[in-house]
């Protein structure tokens, strides 16, 4: 069997390879969620089938484009070279492999477009070794999103950097407030997304930890109360949180690790969107399920500087779609994790 028809029978509803076996013995909360289960939900559980479809359809044309350009350059691709840990391993943190960037601070209401950056920054170091500071205003310009729009979300940038991208915060410094789009060009793209989720329901911890390893660092919601905003560190656990608008998630954040030895249960490490001054200089440590974190997780694979995706079939699949930037000349030096933002 090819690499690519394997990939084809792991990946499952949620656009994610299936749990494999493996040496190491799962813990026994693998299955929890530590929340409650959700309302039934048809058109959300319809809307997030449609986009994982579309995701691990995205996910096996970059799969099969990067094996491909793995035969003939064995040893180019950087994401090839980092020691990963298994899904089962107590602890992981991409911090301490350097592969997150600095905490954004959003500006507004818009912590959607804050969140869904980071995520693809993250991604994009992983994937190409190049840390760049990227800019969640092209979202707010273009779509003429502003800190009232209830109806912005994750998805609604993960879609927008699918369809047309964005571009360094020195080339196009964030506002926070929608004005006329800048004519800069928006290079910086996604080429998959999708929820961990398989439906309306949370997902397992132990799926979000497969997918933490895979993709990298994922967005994901958070409900926001006061004690939220005024963590300053620790482990922070608010079972029973105030929630007089009866939301699942009304905030974004992104889950950059996990430690199970951490609480009752576990916690996630997270990142957040209000800068270096909240938290523990922009992160917090949070038990498993608590402000129904990981409810609703999204990962996303930035676009390689090393290989093109073929562009019919990306075209086909992700409608709409601005074709991929071309890739560069590997003549041309490439600036690596190390340098400064």
């Amino acid at each position: 069997m090819t690499a690519a028809s394997l990939l084809l029978v792991l990946v499952g509803a949620s656009g994610l390879p299936a749990a494999t076996s493996g040496s190491a013995a799962k813990p026994a909360n693998s299955q929890a969620t530590f929340q409650a289960p959700a309302d039934p939900n048809p058109d959300l559980a319809a809307r997030i089938r449609k986009a994982n479809t579309v995701g691990a359809a995205l996910l096996k044309l970059d799969e099969e484009a990067e094996h491909a350009f793995l035969k003939d350059h064995p040893d180019a691709l950087p994401e090839t070279k980092l020691h990963l840990p298994s899904a089962t391993a107590r602890a992981f943190d991409w911090c301490t492999l350097n592969m997150v960037s600095k905490p954004h601070k959003q500006l507004t209401g818009d912590c959607w477009a804050v969140a869904a950056t980071e995520a693809l920054e993250a991604s994009y170091l992983i994937r190409n070794n190049r840390r760049v500071a990227l800019s969640p205003q092209p979202i707010l310009d273009h779509l003429k999103l502003g800190s009232s729009e209830i109806g912005a979300d994750c998805p609604t940038a993960f879609n927008y950097f699918l369809r047309t991208g964005t571009a360094t915060s020195k080339l196009y410094p964030y506002t926070g407030k929608p004005v006329e789009p800048s004519d800069v060009p928006l290079r910086y793209r996604a080429v998959a997304w999708g929820f961990v989720n398989k439906d309306e329901q949370p997902p397992p911890i132990e799926r979000v930890k497969e997918a933490l390893v895979q993709f990298g660092p994922l967005a994901t919601g958070i409900l926001y109360t006061p004690k939220l905003g005024a963590y300053r560190g620790g482990l922070f656990d608010e079972p029973n949180p105030p929630n007089p608008n009866h939301h699942r998630t009304d905030h974004a954040m992104v889950i950059v690790g996990w430690d199970d030895s951490r609480g009752t249960h576990g916690a996630w490490k997270v990142k957040g969107t209000w800068g270096t001054s909240w938290g523990e200089q922009g992160y917090m440590w949070i038990s498993y399920g608590s402000n129904n974190i990981a409810y609703d997780p999204m990962w996303v694979r930035a676009v390689s500087t090393f290989y093109e995706l073929p562009g019919d079939s990306f075209a086909r699949i992700a409608k709409g779609a601005k074709p991929l930037p071309a890739v560069k000349k590997p003549s041309e030096p490439a600036v690596t994790s190390n340098i400064a933002e």
